[in-house]
């Protein structure tokens, strides 16, 4: 572990390899001197080698020493985090628990960062999480609107940054509040197509819980183990509870993960033999 280098000057990126993740990346690329990204994976995912598609060209763009990147298998920490308090989370959170299965993917992955940061010595994270709706506008940014993902949702983005800080750990979120990343890319120059990122779209008179989707084109992994959780949001939580008790029990479920999360990071170090408060 080197502890002389000038660690403001490298962040650690979660990389999907879609269009928003890759603009992360790329304002990163234009602020600091070296961008770790690194692509989580668990044995829901597939067709992992769609996201070398924007991995490689930001190589070719920034240079392969200012960006590298790494897959890393984190199953085992996601079957902790989403399985290992099972039967108290089915007893409490019922039937949404198949709609957290994304923030527990989404949590271990910045479990992992936390982990993989404090042993490479590096001081800055992020990601391309957005506060978007369940479908991607016409429209660069539409007002007003709450994310229905519990990862992209203001109050669990604040205590996750607190996490991340508990460990001397700027993390941030440079594209959350840019509703068409494809768009911009196009601007920079990046791709050559301006709608990379869906076929179907919405506008601004379709608010509400509306059918249509956004399709992302094949530069990121697949996931199934999202497919349920969706559908049960879409089809029957939201419609009869409301957006208020989704953020609700979202923000509940973080605050016990958290506890897990930082459990997870003492007993890694304490297995290697390392004061984790050396590290920070």
């Amino acid at each position: 572990m080197d502890t002389n280098r000038r660690t403001e000057e490298e962040i650690s990126a979660c990389f999907s390899g879609g269009t928003d993740s890759t603009l992360a990346a790329y304002l990163m690329c234009q602020r600091f001197k070296k961008v770790h990204l690194v692509t989580y994976i668990i044995s829901a995912m597939g067709e992992l080698g769609r996201c070398e598609t924007h991995a490689k060209k930001l190589q070719n763009i920034f240079g392969k020493d200012k960006v590298t990147h790494e897959y890393m298998n984190i199953e085992d920490l996601f079957k902790k985090i989403y399985y290992g308090t099972y039967l108290h989370d089915i007893k409490k959170y019922k039937t949404y628990l198949p709609a957290l299965f994304c923030a527990a993917c989404s949590f271990s992955w910045h479990i992992r960062t936390v982990i993989y940061n404090l042993e490479n010595n590096i001081r800055f994270a992020c990601d391309g999480e957005q506060g978007e709706e369940t479908y991607v506008s016409e429209e660069k940014k539409i007002e007003g609107l709450k994310p229905m993902w519990s990862e992209q949702m203001i109050p669990v983005l604040k205590m996750v940054k607190d996490f991340y800080k508990g460990y001397g750990i700027t993390y941030e979120n440079p594209v959350y509040h840019v509703e068409r990343t494809d768009w911009e890319l196009y601007e920079l120059g990046f791709t050559d197509e301006k709608d990379f990122k869906l076929k179907g779209v919405a506008s601004k008179k379709e608010k509400g819980f509306g059918t249509r989707y956004a399709h992302v084109k094949s530069t990121q992994e697949k996931c199934t183990g999202a497919v349920i959780g969706n559908l049960y949001l879409l089809g029957y939580y939201l419609p009869l509870h409301g957006m208020e008790a989704n953020e609700r029990m979202s923000v509940e479920y973080y605050r016990e993960k958290i506890e897990v999360g930082k459990k997870y990071i003492q007993d890694y170090f304490d297995k290697k033999g390392v004061d984790v408060r050396d590290l920070i």
